[in-house]
């Protein structure tokens, strides 16, 4: 069994706003290693970006967003995103919490997600209409 220690997190976003988005970073727990390409995302696209995550010790959390008006994101389509990792005696979990501006609808994709719970390794999958 791995242990659970620093892991790899992609957080990915599924556009389908009609619009290229973009990412805003409120909160990043580790090493942002960056977007992924095709960067603006255009729409009907998979875009997102990967964070070099230490262990929870207990919760780690990751806080962004995708936005169709990087200048204005409270003011046009936005999901806000709040990705919470934690370790509950040796197990690994996760919970995602959103929040919208601008008449955006905000949804994960439970299908593509996932945790491993033994070593935190994660992938949520959103979209964004």
């Amino acid at each position: 069994m791995a242990s659970i220690g620093p892991a790899l997190e992609n957080l990915f976003v599924f556009n389908q706003t009609g619009l290229n988005i973009s990412l805003g970073l409120q909160v990043v727990t580790g090493t942002f290693n960056g977007v992924f390409t095709p960067y603006p995302v255009p729409t009907a696209t998979l875009g997102g970006f990967q964070v070099s995550a230490p262990a929870p010790a207990p919760l780690i959390a990751q806080q962004y967003y995708w936005t169709v008006d990087p200048a204005n994101p409270a003011g046009a389509k936005t999901c806000v995103w709040r990705v919470e990792v934690s370790d509950v005696a040796g197990v690994c979990s996760a919970q995602v919490f959103s929040g919208t501006y601008g008449g955006a609808v905000c949804t994960v994709d439970a299908v593509q997600s996932f945790i491993d719970p033994n070593t935190c390794q994660t992938q949520i999958v959103t979209n964004i209409l």
